[in-house]
């Protein structure tokens, strides 16, 4: 189902110069300020990455077609999946 109301934001954190074992710690940190602001009309992705700036994009659903919404929305889906993967993959590194 298409919601006009709804944007998706993507979040590139640059981490490049966070020391790795520091990675967790950082990016919580992001996530949980984000996730003070964030409400329904907002689906928001987090992604680590080290060649490029940090920088915000945003996809208004206006602009989307039904199957281009639902396309969207799995790989929004697929990239929350894996930023999870990574963040527990780091916090047990740094706990273990």
């Amino acid at each position: 189902m298409l919601i006009k109301d709804k944007i998706f934001l993507v979040l590139y954190v640059d981490v490049s110069r966070i020391p790795i074992e520091d990675t967790y710690e950082y990016l919580s940190t992001v996530t949980d300020a984000f996730e003070r602001i964030k409400d329904e009309s907002v689906q928001m992705v987090i992604l680590p990455v080290r060649e490029q700036e940090t920088r915000l994009e945003c996809i208004n659903p206006v602009l989307l077609n039904e199957e281009q919404y639902a396309q969207v929305q799995e790989k929004l889906n697929d990239l929350q999946k894996v930023f999870d993967e990574l963040m527990e993959q780091v916090k047990e590194k740094n706990n273990g």
